[in-house]
């Protein structure tokens, strides 16, 4: 999306608000080559109107008891990473999972967010890609 697409759907989203829920929200799962579910996330996006931040809210992760996930957040712009956060390692839950954002310095700000989740022993991976102003985001395992 060019910088002038995204300021026209800025211009129709709510002023009252700093941040901007565009696409609505996530869901990452990762299986075991058996079918078998390993871990989940899911939760909410917001885009600062600047762009230059995104936070993800509401989360609610699962893990399979014995089992390991790590979860990283990237920003990118255009194919350039410009904000990503640290490897984060959860094992064995089910709940609900403290807010996180990624943020940039960089001007345009972060387009598109990966939400990549990997099994820590088994190196099986999704990512959940959301471009700003989507409806959706897309799976990608």
């Amino acid at each position: 999306m060019t910088a002038a697409a995204a300021a026209a759907v800025l211009t129709v989203a709510p002023t009252a608000s700093a941040t901007v829920e565009v696409p609505p929200g996530f869901s990452v799962q990762v299986y075991h080559s058996s079918g078998t579910l390993v871990g989940s996330l899911s939760g909410d996006m917001f885009w600062s109107t600047s762009f230059r931040t995104v936070s993800f809210t509401n989360q609610h992760f699962y893990v399979r008891t014995g089992e390991c996930m790590y979860v990283v957040y990237a920003g990118y712009q255009n194919n350039n990473l410009v904000a990503k956060s640290p490897k984060y390692k959860e094992c064995g839950r089910d709940g609900a999972w403290a807010s996180k954002t990624i943020s940039t310095d960089t001007p345009g700000g972060v387009q598109t967010v990966i939400i990549e989740l990997t099994d820590v022993e088994h190196g099986n991976k999704a990512s959940n890609n959301c471009w700003y102003g989507d409806l959706w985001c897309t799976d990608r395992p």
